[in-house]
This record gives structure tokens, sequence and C-alpha cells, in this order.
């Protein structure tokens, strides 16, 4: 871990990523809001710009990633970025 960190890679635990079957499907089980916040925040847009651009308030942007990390089995918006990423 430490030598990727110093050559520049990032590091994840062996045990996050799953299959990307899995991933594939989870990203398929989203709402279609969801699927457009987590394309918004994998774009690197801040929850109050996702908020602006969708006219909801930053509440309901917080809450819509809630309910996506759990239902992606992710901690934060960088690995629910990730997964869109590497899913596409």
């Amino acid at each position: 871990a430490v030598n990727s960190a110093a050559m520049g890679m990032m590091f994840l635990p062996g045990d996050w990523r799953t299959t990307p079957e899995k991933d594939i499907k989870d990203l398929k089980s989203l709402s279609a809001r969801q699927r457009e916040i987590l394309t918004m925040l994998a774009a690197g847009e801040s929850n109050k710009e996702i908020g602006r651009a969708l006219n909801i308030s930053t509440g309901t942007v917080k809450a819509h990633l809630e309910s996506l990390y759990r239902r992606l089995e992710v901690k934060n918006r960088t690995q629910a970025a990730m997964m869109l990423n590497i899913s596409s």
C-alpha cells in the first residue's frame, strides 16, 4: 500500500472490489435520479452543484447519496464514482 501510494497509484483493500458483474447489477438497480446524481458525482461536482443543476436541495442530494452508497455497498463518493468508472 505504501509503495503504491509512493508511486502515485491508488491502493484499495482487496476485499473492497467484487466482481464486475455484481457492480453492473448494482448500477442497474439504481433509480434514474440516482444514476443521474452518480454521473454528476463522478464528474467531480459538489453536492451544491448537483442540487443546483437538478433543482433540488443539498439535503435531498445528501439523502440520494446515502441511499446510493447503501445500494452500491460503498462508504463514500470516491468509491461510488470508481464503481461507475470501472463499469463503463
